[in-house]
């Protein structure tokens, strides 16, 4: 039995919020695969839309890298709507998701800057220094293409706040809280009323 209360990630607020993470990974993930098969939508009409073969060591390092975090974007929501027990593990993984949730943040909020920064005519390179042609394959990207663009840098931001979310939910409290809380429990079940027998 847990004897900690606020330890349990089986409360309806963590629950969603781990639900929530993992739907948005499933759907990210599904619609790379998608797109590395040959899908469009969604996309956009630039030819170098998506990156080619990894052509050196470090492109290589980098895709592997990639990789790993779609597998711990699917992983991570789904070992914590397990795990209820272990305080160390807990930490571990929530400390997994704040990362998560920093890393697509960052991604999302550079990634709609810069196209904005462009967008506007302040910067042809926007903040990254590279210009459409050489991201897109294209100096005139069509109003699809940079809507498209546009969704897919709000997707990572939506997805940093939704694993931002579900690491603050799932969040291990202080000993003091978790004390607290323990003691009021008891104070409640000492409490509580018996009946007399007739």
């Amino acid at each position: 039995m847990n004897d900690f209360p606020q330890l349990a990630v089986r409360t309806s607020s963590s629950k969603r919020a781990l639900q929530w993470a993992f739907a948005w990974a499933f759907l990210f993930t599904a619609m790379h695969g998608y797109w590395y098969l040959g899908g469009r939508f969604g996309l956009g009409e630039g030819p170098n839309a998506l990156p080619g073969t990894p052509a050196s060591l470090v492109a290589w390092i980098w895709t592997i890298l990639v990789l790993l975090m779609f597998a711990l974007g699917l992983a991570v929501p789904i070992a914590l709507l397990k795990e209820t027990r272990r305080r160390t593990l807990r930490r571990v993984l929530v400390t997994l998701l704040w990362g998560g949730s920093l890393i697509l943040l960052a991604r999302g909020a550079a990634g709609l800057l810069d196209d904005a920064i462009r967008d506007f005519g302040l910067s042809s390179g926007g903040i990254t220094g590279f210009s459409y042609q050489q991201i897109l394959g294209t100096s005139h990207p069509s109003p699809y293409t940079l809507i498209s663009s546009a969704l897919i840098d709000g997707y990572f931001f939506l997805g940093g706040l939704l694993y931002g979310w579900a690491a603050w939910r799932c969040r291990v409290p202080p000993f003091s809280e978790r004390f607290h809380t323990y003691g009021t429990e008891q104070h409640h079940r000492r409490s509580k009323p018996t009946r007399q027998r007739q």
